[in-house]
């Protein structure tokens, strides 16, 4: 299992590719399960909700999962309004997304 900290703006196709390829580089080494601990991430649009999707769908087409956790209230407003909060497992602190993954029982 991984936890990634995203952090500033995920506004821009380069930082959603690095985003992507940190996702990418931890599922070639077999961990298939990820925590996006997004409390320091400030603002993320459309490119960025992207490549939160694109992450999820590798993860789950390897047989893991990922898990948001510590999601600010304007991203957590951004995932309502996208209704990506019914994709998402969402969990307060990185803790607890540790434990949901960790009883989501991949491959």
């Amino acid at each position: 299992m991984a936890v990634l900290r995203l952090k500033g703006r995920l506004t821009e196709h380069h930082a959603a590719q690095t985003v992507q390829q940190q996702i990418k580089s931890r599922i070639e080494a077999g961990v298939v399960l990820i925590v996006l601990d997004l409390q320091e991430l400030s603002w993320m649009n459309s490119t960025g909700l992207g490549s939160l999707m694109a992450g999820m769908s590798s993860l789950r087409q390897s047989g893991g999962n990922v898990c948001l956790a510590r999601v600010p209230e304007k991203i957590h407003n951004i995932l309502m309004i996208t209704k990506l909060v019914e994709i998402f497992p969402i969990e307060k602190s990185v803790d607890a997304a540790v434990a949901f993954l960790a009883g989501s029982n991949p491959r």
